[in-house]
């Protein structure tokens, strides 16, 4: 007769063998999802955000794609930008105009647009799509720093021909600073000594 642990033990392992072949039977398979480090956008413009995903799945009509946002120095957790599911992207209420998905499922792109870029966009932005059964992997993320527009060279050249034929440049001419304030350089009369 055997001891009554050594039943127990064996009853265990069976049932834990009978378990494992169960969940076997419906595999659970891992994404990978990827994202540039940092994309910088001007403020004003159109930025695209990037995210592709590997899976072995080709668009899944169960899969699903979140775009989350957290602001630079925030330590609060993401808040959705957008959700896609079924065909049809759910803008979040402060993005509801100002973010697009362009991504394509079936070519593995779960990109979006955000257009009019902020300053207030500064910050990280995580990809997260589940492609079922591929749903076990993490978010891909991206850093997106809003920068100061350039002046068009149409400005530009304004304020060299302003400098070059003798003429002061205008309040409104003069290239604005970093800080916001007016610059400090200013054009001479043609031919005259630059002082500073």
């Amino acid at each position: 007769m055997e001891p009554k642990w050594l039943i127990a033990i064996s009853n265990g392992l069976l049932s834990g063998l009978a378990l494992c072949l169960v969940l076997g039977a419906w595999p659970v398979a891992a994404i990978d999802v990827h994202a540039p480090a940092e994309v910088i956008v001007e403020n004003g413009t159109t930025g695209i955000l990037n995210c592709s995903f590997g899976s072995k799945v080709v668009g899944s009509s169960a899969a699903t794609v979140v775009w989350s946002f957290r602001r630079t120095g925030s330590d609060d957790a993401p808040s959705t930008i957008l959700y896609f599911s079924l065909g049809t992207a759910f803008p979040g209420i402060e993005y509801k105009d100002r973010v697009q998905f362009i991504g394509d499922l079936n070519q593995m792109d779960a990109s979006i647009q955000l257009s009019q870029a902020q300053f207030s966009d500064n910050g990280t932005y995580f990809c997260d799509v589940k492609n079922p059964p591929d749903i076990a992997g993490s978010p891909a993320h991206t850093v997106l720093r809003v920068v100061l527009k350039e002046p068009d060279d149409q400005a530009v050249s304004s304020q060299v021909r302003e400098g070059q034929n003798g003429t002061q440049p205008t309040a409104s001419s003069q290239a604005p600073e970093l800080d916001g304030g007016p610059s400090s350089v200013q054009a001479e009369p043609q031919g005259a000594p630059l002082v500073t």
